[in-house]
């Protein structure tokens, strides 16, 4: 899921939590791969596999709602993630696989972890106006997760909008014909016209927001790209 980060009138960041999560199903994988065994359902207590589950974490509690940091042990070797932004690698925070396979974030200083990362931790990132792409890595099994952080400045204006119902012309029938049929013409007389003004003449940044389900995030892209008008 990507991630919105908001500079302040100080320019200091302010994001949404990090809801980054790691396949198990490829992480035990990859790590029976690299063990030389074929994949089963006792990989996850191998040697290397064992050492990032989340159990691993003694100290790792439920995370609150807020994503507030929660007191652990210095995540092991196995367990680290390299994150890489805007295709720069960044050597100055640690980030690790943790509870229910999540990404989380390492404060050495507070030795605490979050999926939410501190404002000194985001700086580190150097993120740009715009768009960030992002990759995890875990280091062990070289599993990837990849995502945007999308970054905005308090005072753009910005719009949500919703697609279901509003940009298409029906919940069912939008979401079919855009998803399963890749028609991206069921959509309500103007609105491509209607967003184009928004972007262009009132120079707003234009946020999408949505129910559909992370997998379809490749189509729903794909009908926001290639959008056409209603006549």
């Amino acid at each position: 899921m990507d991630v919105v980060c908001v500079l302040d009138a100080d320019n200091q960041p302010h994001c949404s939590p990090f809801y980054i999560k790691f396949k198990p199903s490829l992480l035990d994988q990859s790590a029976s791969a690299l063990l030389g065994r074929k994949p089963g359902v006792t990989d996850l207590t191998s040697s290397l596999f064992s050492s990032f589950i989340p159990t691993a974490v003694e100290h790792t509690v439920e995370m609150k709602a807020k994503a507030d940091y929660t007191h652990c042990n210095t995540p092991r070797e196995s367990n680290l993630v390299d994150i890489v932004v805007n295709q720069r690698y960044v050597d100055s925070l640690t980030a690790f696989v943790g509870e229910d396979y999540h990404l989380f974030f390492y404060d050495a200083t507070l030795k605490a972890a979050s999926r939410h990362p501190s404002r000194s931790m985001l700086r580190s990132l150097q993120l740009n106006l715009g768009c960030n792409p992002v990759r995890c890595c875990h280091r062990a099994t070289g599993v990837k997760q990849e995502f945007s952080m999308w970054v905005y400045h308090v005072h753009d204006r910005i719009v949500v909008m919703d697609i279901d119902g509003t940009i298409t012309r029906s919940d069912v029938k939008g979401y079919i014909e855009t998803v399963y049929l890749n028609k991206y013409s069921h959509v309500h007389e103007g609105v491509v016209g209607f967003l184009n003004f928004l972007a262009v003449a009132c120079n707003c940044k234009v946020l999408y927001l949505t129910a559909r389900p992370l997998a379809v995030k490749k189509e729903t892209l794909s009908f926001l790209t290639e959008l056409v008008d209603c006549r």
